[in-house]
C-alpha cells in the first residue's frame, strides 16, 4: 500500500483517457486501483460516522 500510494503522488493524468489507460496498465494500474478504492472507503466512514453522528444528536435518551 504505501508503494501503492507513493506512485499515486507522481500521477498527474491530464485526460480521462490517459486515466483510463493508466488503470488497466499491468504495471501500475494496480497501484491506482488499490489507491482510489481504499480513499473511496475511507471516505465513506468519514461520512457515515458523520452521519451517525447527526442521528446520534436527534434522537431522545431511552430510560
Amino acid at each position: 500500500m504505501r508503494k501503492a500510494r507513493d506512485w499515486m503522488f507522481t500521477f498527474n493524468p491530464t485526460s480521462a483517457e490517459e486515466y483510463m489507460k493508466t488503470m488497466m496498465d499491468p504495471e501500475v494500474g494496480g497501484y491506482l486501483r488499490m489507491v482510489t478504492s481504499y480513499w473511496d472507503m475511507a471516505a465513506t466512514f468519514v461520512n457515515r460516522g458523520r452521519s451517525m453522528q447527526r442521528c446520534s444528536t436527534k434522537r431522545p435518551a431511552s430510560t
